[in-house]
This record gives structure tokens, sequence and C-alpha cells, in this order.
């Protein structure tokens, strides 16, 4: 049971925990969820099996740590976009790029567990909904950034303007950095800022 785990509290302890985290982030993202057991990640984790759960309930419970975890570093990493410093005439290209930009390094975190979270969105309704609601979440930063120019959009619809970019943003951002493509990265991304710039300004 989750209630009988242990809360780490010594440094040593602190960092068994640790390294279990870190374990089973690299043995889900290289073999993913189903293809992995508590041994093997215990193993990974240098630790036994019976402090494998000592911290966790299970693997599952091991799983939504990491999630949560990888959660927190692309909310940081998100964060960091200085959206009043391109509010001024002239720089929503340069908005557009830049929100791009950190869309792709969001995705640099951690490729491998990002693709798992992407095939387990429709085995695991948790996942599912936690995912939709990131979905969402960015869906209404969006809104509320072509808020800031809503007098100069090209879209009437705010909110289904929003969905559009968000969507196609996400896609691409995929397409650059999980697939093989003949096409260089630069290049795509480049075509998706111009294309997203055209949509909402020109």
């Amino acid at each position: 049971m989750k209630s009988e785990t242990r809360v780490p509290q010594q440094e040593r302890s602190i960092e068994k925990k640790e390294q279990i985290v870190d374990a089973g982030l690299k043995m889900f993202s290289v073999k993913g969820y189903h293809k992995t057991n508590t041994k093997e990640i215990a193993a990974e984790a240098g630790v036994s099996i019976g402090t494998f759960y000592a911290y966790f309930a299970d693997k599952r419970d091991l799983f939504m740590e990491v999630f949560s975890r990888y959660n927190s570093k692309i909310s940081r990493v998100l964060a960091t976009i200085p959206v009043k410093d391109y509010l001024r005439p002239g720089s929503e290209r340069d908005f557009i790029m830049l929100l791009v930009d950190k869309l792709l390094e969001a995705h640099d975190i951690s490729p491998g567990f990002h693709q798992e979270l992407e095939s387990m969105i429709h085995s695991d309704e948790q996942v599912g909904q936690v995912m939709e609601s990131l979905r969402k979440s960015s869906i209404d930063m969006t809104r509320n950034i072509l808020g800031n120019w809503k007098k100069v959009l090209r879209p009437r619809d705010i909110n289904a303007a929003s969905i559009v970019i968000q969507h196609a943003i996400e896609e691409m951002v995929h397409a650059i950095r999980f697939k093989t493509s003949d096409v260089k990265p630069e290049k795509l991304k480049n075509e998706l800022v111009d294309m997203i710039h055209r949509y909402l300004f020109i």
C-alpha cells in the first residue's frame, strides 16, 4: 500500500530514493513502461528489491513520480518565456520563434520518456487525463498571449486560433524531435514559425 511506503528524511535515504527515480526514468525511456519490471529498476538503481518497495508501492507508483517530476521540469522551462518583452509591435514573429524554441527545449529534457507518455495516453486513463490537462494549460497560455494582440490578429476567434496553434506546434515539435526527415530541423522550425505568423498576422 502507498501509505506503508517510506518518506525519506536522512540524506542517505533521500539519495536512495533519487537513485530509484533516476533508474525508473532511464528504464521507462529506454524499454518502455510495460516492458520494464521493478527488479530491473532496482538493479539499475543499485538497490535491493526490498528497498524499492520501501519507497514505492509498485512500478506505477514510481512511474507517476517520474511523470510528476518531468512535468515540473517542463513547467520551469516554459515559465522562463518573457512574454511582456515581446508585446511591442513588430516583435510577433520573434516571439513565435522563441515559443517554438522553448517547446523544443522542453522536449529535450527526456525525449524517450516523452515518447513513452504519448504511447500511454490511450492505455492509461490517468496519464491521458494529465496529458490532456497539460494541453489545455498550453492552450490557455496561448489564448492569454493572443489576447494581447487581439487588435491586430487576423483570426477573429481567439479560442479556435489558440487550439489550432497549440496542435500545430505540438505536432511539428514532435516531428522535429522524434521523427527522421530529409529536411533539416532548423528549416522545419522556420517554416512552422512563418506559417503561424502568416496565419495570425498577415
